[in-house]
């Protein structure tokens, strides 16, 4: 049986499982979560990439795959989600303005895209300005945004920007009103070809209820199926019903909960605290925020799991979630960005899943002092965890190590604890209490439970 495996492989090999599950339905949820794609026809757009956080789809991708913009040293791309005329802005280092007035600078800059003039009307939005390879001038960058005519979309108008200079990363994200204008970022190249690119964030740090509603429900999808193959595990291991309902309301619940703020919190890492502290231009940080919010969501299922484990402590399960959720968050970073959007998002989703079982089972194990082992078979056994809480032997659904009813054990047979160094156990046939030593063997019908303590 797959139970004889050693729990910890058993618990990753769930996870995996689980996430796996979850990630075959996020796929085709992705297209009913993600903002609606009306590219050219034709266009390689993709109509279910997934939100920065998360997947690390740029909107320079965006832009690029839907509009056809062109590559360069420097790439400045805007992108919004409704029929307003948004235009971006680009004073060079000589002080020339590149728009859509002005559309080429003496120093090579080009405004290769601008939508939204006139109907038709693009959904999304968007706009790109580039330097093409190895021709562009030193010096400082203004980069700004204007709303330039409301066309029925929302008022203020929520907008991403991307600046790629030099390898480097500025992502930014805000909203501006009709007739506004909205500076998005002030960056500096030193020394062309090898200078190095310094950058401000200046607009105002937004995070929408698209992009948080589409990374909520891809997180709760994982959350779900994971939490409930880890629950199915401990209960198989357990001998009880796979599953029973308030444990499945728990787990829907908790997932959603989970998924969200996870999701949320690791939004609000990307959006709002990487830009204002100035490192939202580095690779290693837009990572870091993903993996912040799968370290969140290994913590939380971690913490759900204690209330299925018994006497698993909190801080344990609440650590073995964030190692096994961070672990498994730079396996899903490293993953997409080497394998692609689809199959790393599997691989990813799989390596998380795995992570966070294995750790939980890893707590589990290190915060052991005493247990029950309970041989099911010469080569099969559970080991269940003692501690202040009892552990209950007996019938009832709920019971920690279920008993046959049929063979005549009432709903709770028996009660073990373990406090101050002393295991006990309170037989409820006998109305009996005595104290257990590492070794003791109980016989309950064909079962035997040996006594382990350190």
């Amino acid at each position: 049986m797959i139970t004889r495996l050693p729990k910890p492989l058993f618990f990753g090999l769930l996870g995996l499982a689980g996430c796996l599950a979850g990630w075959a339905l996020g796929e085709p949820a992705l297209k009913i979560f993600s903002p609606p794609n009306t590219g050219a026809p034709g266009s390689a757009g993709s109509a279910h990439a997934a939100p920065n956080l998360i997947f690390s789809n740029p909107v320079m991708r965006q832009v690029m795959d839907t509009r056809g913009a062109h590559t360069g040293s420097i790439m400045i791309g805007l992108l919004w989600h409704n029929d307003n005329d948004l235009d971006l802005h680009c004073v060079d280092p000589s002080g020339e303005e590149i728009y859509f007035g002005h559309k080429t600078s003496r120093s090579g800059g080009k405004l290769d895209i601008d939508c939204n003039v006139g109907p038709p009307y693009q959904n999304p939005g968007a706009e790109h300005i580039y330097w093409e390879s190895g021709h562009f001038p030193t010096g400082t960058y203004k980069v700004f945004v204007k709303n330039y005519a409301n066309h029925g979309g929302a008022d203020p108008t929520a907008f991403e920007a991307e600046i790629l200079a030099q390898d480097q990363h500025i992502p930014i994200s805000g909203e501006i009103g009709r007739d506004q204008s909205s500076p998005v970022s002030t960056f500096t190249i030193n020394g062309e070809g090898s200078g190095s690119v310094l950058a401000t964030s200046e607009a105002p740090a937004h995070i929408d209820a698209a992009s948080l509603l589409q990374v909520g429900m891809w997180g709760a999808l994982l959350a779900i199926p994971l939490g409930a193959a880890l629950v199915a595990g401990q209960n198989a291991l357990q001998r009880r019903a796979l599953f029973q309902p308030k444990q499945l309301a728990a787990v829907l619940i908790g997932g959603l909960l989970a998924g969200f703020v996870s999701g949320g919190a690791g939004q609000f890492f990307f959006a709002s605290v990487t830009q204002k502290l100035g490192l939202s231009s580095s690779a290693l940080f837009l990572g870091l925020g993903q993996t912040i919010g799968w370290a969140l969501l290994g913590a939380l299922l971690g913490l759900a799991m204690a209330l299925f484990i018994p006497n698993l402590p909190r801080r344990y399960a609440l650590l073995g979630g964030v190692v096994g959720g961070a672990i498994g968050g730079v396996v899903f970073v490293i993953a997409k960005q080497d394998a692609g959007e689809f199959i790393g998002r599997a691989v990813g989703a799989a390596s998380l899943g795995f992570g966070i079982g294995v750790m939980i089972a890893v707590a589990e194990s290190l915060a052991r002092e005493a247990a029950l082992i309970v041989h099911w078979a010469p080569t099969e056994r559970s080991i269940i965890n003692l501690g202040i809480k009892p552990v209950v032997l007996g019938s009832s659904p709920e019971a920690d190590l279920y008993l046959p009813k049929e063979k005549g054990f009432p709903a709770i047979t028996a009660l073990v604890t373990f406090r101050e160094g002393r295991i006990e156990i309170e037989n409820k046939l006998s109305n009996s209490k005595h104290e257990l030593r590492d070794g003791s063997k109980l016989k309950l019908g064909d079962l035997t439970v040996e006594v382990q303590a350190k």
